[in-house]
């Protein structure tokens, strides 16, 4: 067993914005886009310089509807990644992604405690990709094989929570 390692340089720049809006007094709508502009540049291998970072895509973005009243709250939120590649090559494309989620709960007063009962479901409609590749594969990992080591987006889930907070 031997270790390799490889050093990099890398040059990026990009930009983020959000934005919060107070649509009425318990309803807002949240949101932000991030812009990665990035590349190999320097590098052992030459063929990498100009390649962009395995596993970081250039956009990433999420918009969330939240109403809270101070009992009563709710949200119906949106993640997106865009394309990435699972290895330093950009030999294998990682296709881009959206998640949804909703989530719902309800908060009752006791005084000087609280308790608060909710639910929410990730990845609304079930939607199916890879997250990201394997790091451990690096430039090794191919596109179109039998197999492919990577992560894939998690299942539709529900999770159902009680909190007591004194």
């Amino acid at each position: 067993v031997s270790e390799v390692v490889t050093t990099l340089s890398s040059r990026s720049w990009g930009f983020e914005a959000t934005v919060d809006y107070q649509i009425m007094p318990a309803l807002s709508l949240t949101g932000n886009v991030t812009y990665s502009n990035h590349e190999i540049s320097d590098s052992p291998n030459a063929a990498l310089v100009g390649k962009e970072l395995e596993r970081k895509p250039n956009w990433y973005s999420n918009a969330a509807l939240v109403y809270d009243d101070g009992a009563f709250d709710a949200n119906f939120s949106w993640n997106y990644q865009s394309d990435a590649f699972a290895n330093n090559a950009n030999t294998v494309v990682l296709p881009s992604y959206s998640l949804f989620r909703v989530g719902a709960g309800y908060t009752i007063d006791l005084g000087d405690d609280e308790i608060r009962v909710g639910a929410s479901v990730f990845n609304l409609f079930d939607s199916q990709g890879l997250a990201e590749g394997s790091p451990r594969v690096g430039n090794g990992q191919t596109a179109g094989g039998e197999f492919f080591v990577g992560r894939p987006i998690l299942p539709r889930r529900v999770t159902v929570t009680a909190s007591y907070a004194f």
